[in-house]
């Protein structure tokens, strides 16, 4: 039977949106991932979501993960439980913009479904641009934790990544399944097996006994006894079990091979094959004490093995570290930040297609990087061109007093809480520094960004760049306003594609996101208003 309606268990999603609640009510689900033909529910990216598990069978469970998520834990919640679901700091976000499992252990069977999460401000199209376009530029920096994508060509989409993180889970819980297994093997659960042997008082017989008695046995009988034996069913699914984590831990090395092989020198790959080798070599030890334990290919979570306070934690270890390596692609940043990768990367791209060249910095340091979790706040660019050099800045936290700044060389301060701007661009001529601007990533549409009636949150920040940030050198005889002007860029909001530009004095809003895999509108007006930027201090 393949679907399963209202069967006593549903799944309820409350949204509060400003206050107003909407429900979804989720009571269909499936054997396998595979059935599913629709999405019944969709929820928006950033939405405050509260999730309930209603359930008749006080045995069962919800189990929720990101499919496209090869980090973090299932959020798991009891019957008639509740759970926020907020993105916060929390990186294994299951509201990121996906598809979602939800996975149900009803009266000893799993059931599936899915949520779906749409972006806000792009759609998934425009989404999966902006992160073509930032791996273009520094592979794999859209993904979490050092993740590696390796595209299966028999299934579309399904990519062995995130080998860093899957070492390290299995690592943490491996110390926890090694106590496990001594306990076990301490006092193993055993099967009655039928064991022939000489006696005189018979009193049970069977074809063997009966065909092996007697004259043919030297004169005497062969007795039934029962003794205990390690081949019962439930050591039979431990040893396979521990076979498929070996299997795995063996594909993780073949693929850190492969890696480093493809990757060049990198001296975590020698530390984290020598970690599986060891892992390996353990799991070794224990298959082979029930070597003489028949051999299945099926784990199943027999009642036996689940009521087992060790093989059913044995069991639930497994299971957490085999589904940890199942349903995984890469783990995407939240979508705020992978937009301002992006915004930085067109920046940094313009400022190169306009003549300047890249010089040694943190940023082409980080270009010939093999492996790259994030571009680190602080990072700087040095540009040159003839006489002109432009440093440009990502989250470069401003000091707070101007003894800071002189002592440190940077020259910038501010009293204001605002001490990180997005991207800051300084411009020198033959060495001696002339202004700066300041480019601030907002992913939220225009409404939220300016008011003409009162100054919100934003309008308050990006002033404050213009009036409080000041710079002071040795050169200098009092110290400056060195901000020109202050653009804010912005993806918009998918019911209005036609291009914001909007200027308010020294403040500049510009909308920019991918239109297609070619084309980014908006490209062709910060070309042009960076241009005339990099231009003025020449005049």
């Amino acid at each position: 039977m393949g679907m399963h309606h209202n069967f006593g268990a549903a799944v309820v999603f409350t949204v509060d949106n400003f206050d107003k609640e909407t429900i979804f009510r989720l009571d269909k689900f499936y054997d396998n991932i595979y059935e599913i033909k629709e999405k019944i529910v969709e929820l928006k990216e950033s939405s405050k979501v509260n999730v309930k598990f209603e359930s008749s069978d006080e045995n069962s469970y919800l189990e929720i993960k990101n499919i496209f998520n090869g980090q973090g834990e299932f959020i798991k919640i009891n019957p008639n439980e509740s759970q926020k679901l907020f993105e916060g700091l929390n990186k294994y976000s299951i509201l990121l913009p996906g598809d979602h499992l939800v996975r149900i252990f009803y009266k000893g069977n799993y059931y599936y479904n899915i949520y779906s999460v749409n972006p806000r401000h792009v759609n998934e199209l425009q989404l999966q641009f902006i992160r073509d376009y930032i791996n273009s530029r520094i592979d794999g920096i859209s993904y979490n934790l050092n993740t590696f994508a390796q595209i299966n060509r028999i299934k579309k989409n399904i990519i062995k990544s995130n080998y860093l993180n899957v070492i390290k889970t299995y690592k943490e819980n491996f110390i926890i399944l090694v106590k496990l297994l001594d306990e076990i093997i301490k006092s193993p659960l055993t099967e009655l097996e039928k064991a022939y042997m000489k006696g005189q008082n018979v009193k049970k017989q069977d074809i063997k006994t009966i065909r092996f008695s007697g004259r043919r046995n030297g004169g005497e009988r062969l007795e039934i006894k029962k003794i205990p034996t390690l081949n019962s069913r439930e050591n039979k699914i431990l040893k396979a079990m521990l076979l498929n984590l070996y299997m795995e831990l063996r594909d993780l090395e073949v693929f850190l091979n492969e890696l480093k092989e493809t990757k060049g020198d990198f001296n975590d790959y020698d530390f984290l094959i020598k970690d599986l080798r060891w892992m390996k070599n353990l799991l070794s030890k224990y298959i082979n004490f029930f070597i003489d334990v028949d051999s299945t290919s099926k784990v199943i979570p027999l009642k036996s093995i689940l009521m087992n306070s060790k093989y059913g934690k044995v069991y639930r270890l497994y299971r957490k570290l085999i589904d940890y390596k199942n349903y995984y692609q890469p783990n995407f940043k939240t979508t705020d930040l992978l937009y301002e990768y992006f915004v930085l990367l067109v920046v940094l791209d313009i400022i190169q297609k306009l003549g300047f060249n890249l010089e040694e910095s943190d940023y082409k340091k980080l270009l010939s990087n093999k492996l790259n979790d994030e571009i680190p706040s602080g990072m700087g660019a040095i540009f040159t061109k003839g006489n002109l050099r432009l440093e440009v800045w990502y989250e470069k936290e401003l000091y707070s007093l101007y003894q800071e700044a002189l002592k440190n060389g940077s020259g910038f301060y501010t009293h204001a809480s605002n001490k990180l701007p997005d991207i800051r661009i300084d411009f020198y001529k033959d060495n001696k520094y002339i202004k700066s601007y300041i480019i601030e990533v907002k992913y939220r549409r225009f409404g939220y960004l300016w008011s003409d009636i009162e100054n919100n949150e934003t309008m308050i920040q990006i002033k404050n760049y213009k009036t409080t940030v000041q710079y002071i050198s040795k050169d200098l005889e009092r110290p400056i306003f060195p901000i020109e002007k202050v653009i804010i860029i912005y993806p918009g909001q998918l019911d209005m594609d036609v291009l914001v530009e909007k200027e308010f004095g020294n403040y500049l809003f510009l909308q920019l996101k991918p239109k297609d895999a070619s084309t980014i509108i908006g490209y062709d007006e910060l070309t042009k208003i960076l241009k005339q930027l990099i231009n003025e201090p020449l005049t």
